[in-house]
């Protein structure tokens, strides 16, 4: 059973960085591991943090929840389909904007931790096993930390 947890993995090497993200999506194309939210930052030596990269899965719960109550409203007649899937929909973006408020808390903890002149890498990822994540970003050079968060 996969876990989800939030890591976030420092490079002092913007290149290598940039290769362990694409790293990652191999893992993710393997399924080795699932990516939710990706986050590629870089802290200048002034402080100010640049987004390299970010991916997000926003609105995956909200557009199945929408689905699921289609389905279920095709059973209940026209108007039954409507509050079916307007339910649906609304419980999908209750949970989007549960993980979208925890995915931000997360980010914004780790931007303020970041080194000046360090470049990470802030995801969600469900896994199995460590070791995928671990094996692969230490050979890149890269220290990673997590958060289990469910």
């Amino acid at each position: 059973m996969k876990q989800e947890n939030f890591v976030v993995i420092t490079f002092d090497d913007q290149d290598k960085a940039i290769e362990a993200s694409h790293k990652l999506q191999d893992l993710a194309a393997h399924n080795d591991v699932s990516l939710g939210y990706n986050l590629l930052l870089r802290k200048g030596e002034d402080g100010k943090i640049e987004a390299l990269k970010k991916e997000s899965r926003s609105g995956r719960d909200t557009w199945m929840g929408m689905f699921i109550g289609m389905l279920v409203g095709l059973f209940l007649g026209p108007f039954g389909f409507i509050i079916a899937m307007l339910a649906g929909m609304g419980i999908g973006a209750g949970l989007d904007s549960s993980q979208y408020n925890r995915e931000e808390d997360f980010a914004n903890k780790a931007k303020e931790e970041l080194d000046k002149g360090k470049v990470a890498i802030i995801a969600q990822v469900n896994e199995s096993s460590p070791v995928f994540v671990d094996d692969a970003m230490k050979a890149l050079g890269g220290t990673v930390q997590r958060m289990v968060t469910a």
